[in-house]
């Protein structure tokens, strides 16, 4: 009959296969803690220095640009918590209906690079803008992050300013 082998030389291997199964665990289960993710609301404030472009009656081309100049949220852990910048792009307005596709780039404190794109739904008579917005990436805790929100962004006229309200989750690796 067979016999299992006796002795030290056949306990390492044994020992070697539970250690590295365990480590293969072990890193699964940190790779996936190491994962971070944030929910949270915020206000963006900053200088709006957007054109218009009437073209008719009816249509107006605008090239969009609001400078950042503070972003603060409620959880103070938020990735975008502190981060200047500006977010661009066209929006064409005709006869009340909208379309726009623009980007954000933002510098966070620590130094990282942000990239992401909006996308405004709809138009108030005072140019309240609703939209949506997404992580594209960008450099260091940026690189292959993702996620994105609502905004609501109420411009003033007679100051050059805006106000934003920004609400949405992020995932970094």
């Amino acid at each position: 009959p067979w016999r299992e082998p006796r002795g030290d030389h056949m306990s390492f291997p044994r020992t070697w296969t539970g250690t590295v199964a365990c480590l293969g665990v072990a890193l699964t289960a940190a790779a996936a803690v190491a994962e971070s993710s944030f929910y949270s609301q915020g206000i963006g404030t900053g200088v709006n220095a957007s054109v218009d472009h009437p073209i008719d009656g009816d249509v107006t081309m605008v090239m969009s640009s609001s400078i950042f100049e503070a972003m603060t949220f409620n959880d103070p852990q938020y990735p975008l918590n502190g981060a200047t910048g500006e977010c661009f792009g066209p929006i064409k307005i005709s006869a009340g209906d909208i379309a726009s596709d623009g980007y954000c780039t933002f510098d966070d404190p620590s130094g990282d690079h942000y990239v992401g794109k909006w996308t405004v739904q709809d138009l108030g008579e005072d140019g309240v803008m609703v939209g949506e917005w997404r992580v594209l990436g960008g450099s260091g805790k940026w690189e292959g992050a993702s996620g994105g929100g609502t905004f609501l962004y109420m411009p003033n006229d007679e100051t050059g300013r805006f106000e934003t309200t920004l609400t949405g989750a992020i995932t970094l690796p």
